[in-house]
């Protein structure tokens, strides 16, 4: 990964990996673990070289019931990354995009975008698209609360809308608008089943929006499209 253009260091890319700090290992998946990488700490080349980014880090997700008292709070740390090449390849390769595209149901769609989470994709060495992508690129983006500190989220999260964008294209009639699951991360029991008119709460950064709004890039509050 620390050849790519994106991650070589370079003035046009976004920066290279972190310093090596062996107290910031890769994500695991269950009882797998990944070759080790050389990062872990702040990025230290390209143009996000000591940038600070301001949210906290948060212990990962799994270990803490509910987010601690002081979330919100201003915490400026250096950026951090830990990029590991396996992750990547074993995760986020072209024929595991074509296995999402290819998905019959959002369920399965779903689970090939994030198999780290379904007890069927524990243990793999392959993280899902998704998953994978912030595995990967490690430290602040394999944060689950605080990854969008990494200026990569947003081009990571980009590629996952293609990917949705194109599968709904395929069969708009029972894509465009399709959902699977709850109001919570995995569904846990007594939870909210979602639908297009299930109110999605933004917090700070917007008014509420109904999720049939913001399913289709070309409607509601968007105007855009992938070529």
């Amino acid at each position: 990964m620390s050849a790519s253009s994106l991650f070589d260091g370079s003035p046009t890319s976004l920066g290279g990996d972190g310093y090596y700090n062996a107290s910031n290992p890769s994500t695991t998946n269950g009882n797998y673990t990944p070759p080790a990488s050389y990062g872990g700490g702040c990025v230290h080349t390209g143009p996000f070289a000591n940038t600070a980014v301001h949210f906290r880090n948060f212990p990962p997700l799994g270990s803490i019931n509910s987010l601690p008292a002081d979330t919100l709070d201003y915490q400026p740390h250096c950026l951090k990354r830990n990029l590991n090449s396996a992750i990547l390849s074993n995760s986020n390769s072209e024929d595991d995009i074509n296995q999402v595209l290819q998905s019959n149901s959002m369920a399965e769609f779903q689970h090939r975008m994030d198999s780290i989470f379904y007890p069927s994709g524990a243990n793999s060495p392959n993280y899902g698209v998704h998953a994978g992508g912030h595995g990967a690129v490690g430290g602040d983006m394999s944060d689950f609360f605080a990854s969008a500190a990494d200026p990569v989220f947003w081009l990571h999260h980009s590629m996952i809308d293609k990917i949705w964008t194109q599968w709904q294209a395929a069969d708009p009639k029972n894509r465009q608008f399709a959902l699977n699951g709850t109001n919570y991360l995995l569904n846990p029991p007594n939870t909210t089943a979602v639908s297009v008119n299930y109110k999605q709460d933004f917090g700070y950064l917007d008014l509420p929006w109904a999720l049939g709004d913001l399913m289709d890039v070309t409607k509601g509050p968007f105007c855009y499209k992938y070529e």
